[in-house]
């Protein structure tokens, strides 16, 4: 890859792509998916479940059920990995939940 007519070698080993399924993640994905092919790397799919957002209640008036929202999460990364196998790349998927989304993504990073 050249940057400034010099030589460099960059390696990307892993990516770590936080994704809530909207269509801006999915141009996102469509990124993480072309740098993992480019670079050989191991993306790591994660969906912070915002425990802010949630109700235990089966009587929820704000918020959605836990048990939906985990269900929805799981069936999202699990669509959104088989796209990336299909492409061949390796990937990994983590379901957080927390009440503090950005700092559980920070945290999973730094694993």
């Amino acid at each position: 890859m050249s940057v400034t007519g010099d030589e460099i070698n960059l390696i990307v080993e892993r990516i770590l792509l936080a994704t809530h399924f909207s269509m801006e993640s999915e141009v996102a994905a469509n990124y993480a998916r072309a740098i993992a092919k480019r670079f050989s790397s191991t993306v790591t799919l994660a969906n912070v479940i915002d425990l802010s957002m949630a109700s235990r209640s089966e009587v929820a008036v704000a918020g959605q059920l836990i048990a939906e929202m985990r269900r929805d999460s799981s069936e999202n990364l699990e669509r959104l990995a088989n796209d990336f196998s299909r492409s061949g790349v390796r990937v990994k998927t983590q379901t957080l939940e927390s009440r503090y989304t950005a700092s559980s993504i920070v945290t999973l990073a730094e694993e």
